[in-house]
Order: structure tokens, then C-alpha cells, then sequence
């Protein structure tokens, strides 16, 4: 599978394919570290507040903070390295795209690969989600990252990321704004 032009169908959707390089494009990398990094943080501001009366221990308290989000850098690092050998290198999505939303879906080969390669995992089988819709209605910020032919869209408690071909990045960034009433 390699990306596919924008089309649209008889149903009035528009249609696309893309795949990305999950060693080459950082977007994968960094929405992992960020979920991983806010969740850190909270725990680590309040292992702070709880030595507020022992100011002796905040030298200490920094250098492991440190040393923990170097070691947390390195493991979601070579999580994603272990992601993309399981994948094959390449993060192949398909999207469908109306007035009322946009739908983010893993190929289906790809989600089988993958699922084979958990089949020992009970927990990945049951909560695998190769699929991420967002209501337009629903959208409260649009994300335009051109260089990396993404578009990040941010609902309450949900972020999908929409992975553009160059020709048609602009078209697809306009067409969302335009339908995104709450922008």
C-alpha cells in the first residue's frame, strides 16, 4: 500500500490512503511521549509537593526527574522501533472524510499483522482500536503540520491524527475548518 490521491465516491466521502514511516515521521513518537510525559509530570508534582518541608531532597528529587524522562525518551524510542519491525516499517492508514466527520482507520492487513504478532497478548486482542472517528461538531482545535502531512484535530478526551498526501493537504486542512462549527 502506498498513499492514494484524494478521490471522492458516489456517497459524496472522500476517500485516501497513506503510509508513513514510523522511524522517520516523530508524530507517532511524540503523541506516545506526550501522554507518557503529562502523566509523569502530574505524579512528579506531586511527589514535590509532598517535600515541600524537606527542601534538602529537591536537588535530588530533579536529577531523578531527569534521569527519569531520559530513560522514559529511550523506551517509548525503542517501543516505537519494535512497533515498526511488527508493522513492517510503515504505518499504513486509510481515510474517509464528509461534512460530518472524518474517519482514521489502520489498513485492515496491517491491524491482522499486528494482531498476530500480540496473538499471545489477551489484553491487545480485546483492546486493540484500529479506528478513530471525530465529529466535525465535536472538533475544538485544528493542528496543520504541513512538513509532516499531518493534520492534528482535538475533541474533548479524543485526538485523531489525519495523514495528508502534499497535493492535497490544503484542500483537506480547508475542507475541515470550513465544517468545524465550533472553531
Amino acid at each position: 500500500m502506498s498513499k492514494t490521491a484524494l478521490t471522492r465516491g458516489a456517497d459524496g466521502k472522500y476517500r485516501w490512503s497513506y503510509e508513513i514511516s514510523v522511524l522517520k515521521n516523530p508524530m507517532i513518537f511524540m503523541t506516545v511521549w506526550k501522554i507518557l510525559a503529562v502523566i509523569s509530570a502530574g505524579i512528579f508534582v506531586i511527589i514535590f509537593l509532598a517535600d515541600m518541608s524537606h527542601p534538602e531532597r529537591i536537588p535530588n528529587n530533579l536529577k531523578f526527574c531527569g534521569i527519569y524522562f531520559i530513560g522514559m525518551t529511550a523506551m517509548v524510542w525503542l517501543g516505537c522501533l519494535i512497533y515498526s519491525l511488527m508493522i513492517g516499517g510503515k504505518y499504513c492508514a486509510e481515510f474517509e472524510m464528509d461534512e460530518k466527520g472524518i474517519t482514521h482507520r489502520q489498513a485492515e492487513w496491517q491491524a491482522e499483522r499486528l494482531k498476530k504478532a500480540m496473538r499471545f497478548s489477551l489484553r491487545y486482542q480485546t483492546m486493540t482500536r484500529t479506528e478513530i472517528s471525530s465529529d466535525f461538531s465535536k472538533v475544538r482545535r485544528v493542528r496543520a503540520y504541513p512538513k509532516r502531512n499531518t493534520i492534528r484535530l482535538d475533541e474533548p478526551f479524543a485526538h485523531n491524527q489525519i495523514f495528508v498526501p502534499d497535493e492535497d493537504f490544503e484542500f483537506v486542512r480547508q475542507f475541515i475548518i470550513s465544517h468545524c462549527g465550533s472553531l
